[in-house]
C-alpha cells in the first residue's frame, strides 16, 4: 500500500472547498446567531453580574437562555449529522457530489441512531474512572 498517495489524495479532498464549507457555513451561522441572542439579552446579564435581580428572576432569565441556546444547539447538531452523512459519501464516491445529499437524507435515521449509540457507549465508558470515587 502506497501511504504517500493515500495520504496525498487525503489532503486532496479535506482541502476542497465543497468539502469543508458546509461545516464552515453551518458552524458560522449557529455562532452567529448565539451571539445576536446573547448580545440582545446583554441587559439582563449585566442585571445578573450586578446581582440586581431576585433568585427567582435570576432563575428564570437564565433558564430562558439555556433552553433557546439549547434548542439552537439541537438544531446544529442534527444537520451537522446531515453533512457529516453527505462528506461520508462524498469520501467514497468523490463524483457523486449532488447525489451525496440525497443518500445522507434517506440514511439519515441510521446516521442519527449510530451517532447517538456511539455517543450513550462513550459516555458510559468514559464515566468508568469515576465510578470508583
Amino acid at each position: 500500500m502506497d501511504y504517500g498517495k493515500v495520504l496525498g489524495e487525503g489532503i486532496k479532498f479535506s482541502v476542497s472547498p465543497k468539502r469543508w464549507l458546509p461545516f464552515f457555513v453551518l458552524d458560522t451561522f449557529t455562532l452567529a446567531v448565539a451571539l445576536t441572542y446573547i448580545f440582545r439579552n446583554v441587559i439582563s446579564i449585566s442585571s445578573i453580574v450586578s446581582g440586581a435581580t431576585n433568585v427567582l428572576a435570576l432563575a428564570s432569565i437564565v433558564l430562558g437562555m439555556l433552553i433557546v441556546l439549547g434548542i439552537l444547539f439541537v438544531f446544529w447538531f442534527l444537520i451537522r449529522i446531515y453533512i457529516v452523512g453527505g462528506i461520508i459519501h462524498q469520501s467514497v464516491k468523490p463524483k457523486e457530489y449532488r447525489k451525496s445529499w440525497t443518500v445522507s437524507r434517506h440514511r439519515y435515521l441510521s446516521l442519527l441512531a449510530v451517532t447517538v449509540l456511539v455517543s450513550l457507549i462513550t459516555g458510559i465508558i468514559g464515566a468508568i474512572p469515576y465510578i470508583g470515587w
